[in-house]
């Protein structure tokens, strides 16, 4: 019978101890590695998605979840499906926004078609002229300078064609509107245009500076005592066209103000905050070019308010 000594079978056992423990620390880490690799490969993506989801909630519609998965590779993965579904989702929002916008366009036109049929402009010329030769048989100077500009007003917002019109027409068509409310406003209203002549022969939405300076009117000198002065500016700069007008009238209180910036802005779509004039002429632009050409409001309620116009620079 062989004898083995103590000390050397407790060196054994000790050996496999720490050989054992460290085999199940290895094991432990590999474990916890493996498991963030699979966590963080499945949070990842759908934390990408929550962002771009965010994106989208915020306004922007050109998102694309693009995942490191192949669709052949992993036809079961969740994920992706969740992925193409949303990618899916932004594109049907983005196709009917255009659709919504391609038909807004088509009844505005529509609607002015209508007007344009409905009003008879060489009905309407002939009318003003018999009352302008009878305002003269009487000596009604007054009378004759009115219709006069009324004629002209008349003959730049009724005239058909093309949707923009030279800037040296929108000043006739401002002087003419403006000459008319000198007449009725008497003292009362003042009025300067300074218009670079640079830009005199390039293009803008037609009937675009009428309403803004109508609005100035009617919202600001007519609700102030004493004299109002407007002024009409208009030159190129940060490489755009740039109209201002600045007036002396009641202002606009922060809170309007603030609801009326919202509105330019696109947080909130509304006419009655400005009225139809503005909010068309706003809703044109947009339309039209983009955010980046718009209306800026900035005004003190008891001092005055200035409009800014930002409009593209268009030639023929």
């Amino acid at each position: 019978m062989e004898v083995f000594p103590l000390n050397e079978s407790l060196s054994v056992i000790n050996s496999l101890k720490y050989y054992s423990i460290l085999i199940a620390i290895i094991t432990l880490i590999f474990a916890e590695m493996l498991a963030v690799f699979f966590t963080k490969s499945i949070v990842n993506p759908i934390s990408k998605l929550k962002k771009l989801m965010k994106k989208t909630e915020e306004g922007n519609f050109d998102v694309f979840f693009n995942s490191k998965y192949n669709d052949k590779d992993n036809d079961s993965d969740e994920i992706q499906e969740l992925g193409n579904a949303f990618n899916n989702m932004v594109r049907e929002i983005k196709k009917l926004i255009n659709l919504v916008q391609i038909e807004g366009k088509m009844k505005r036109k529509a609607e002015i078609s209508i007007l344009h049929a409905q009003i008879k402009p060489h009905f309407i010329y002939n009318t003003l002229d018999t009352i302008q030769w009878m305002a003269r048989e009487h000596d009604a100077q007054d009378i004759v300078d009115i219709i006069c500009n009324l004629t002209k007003l008349l003959r730049i917002g009724l005239s058909s064609g093309k949707e923009v019109s030279k800037i040296s027409q929108e000043v006739k068509h401002v002087q003419s509107y403006l000459l008319i409310q000198k007449i009725r406003y008497e003292d009362k209203l003042n009025y300067e245009i300074n218009i670079q002549e640079e830009i005199l022969d390039l293009s803008v939405i037609k009937l675009i500076l009428q309403p803004l300076v109508e609005n100035a009117i009617y919202h600001g000198i007519k609700e102030k005592r004493g004299r109002g002065y407007i002024k009409i500016s208009g030159e190129i700069r940060n490489e755009k066209i740039c109209f201002t007008f600045e007036d002396n009238g009641i202002g606009i209180k922060e809170e309007k103000l603030i609801a009326i910036n919202e509105m330019l802005k696109g947080n909130t779509i509304s006419s009655s905050v400005v009225g139809y004039g503005i909010f068309n002429v706003h809703q044109k632009i947009k339309l039209t070019y983009g955010d980046e050409f718009r209306l800026e409001y900035h005004s003190t309620y008891g001092k005055g308010t200035t409009v800014v116009l930002w409009h593209p620079i268009i030639r023929d």
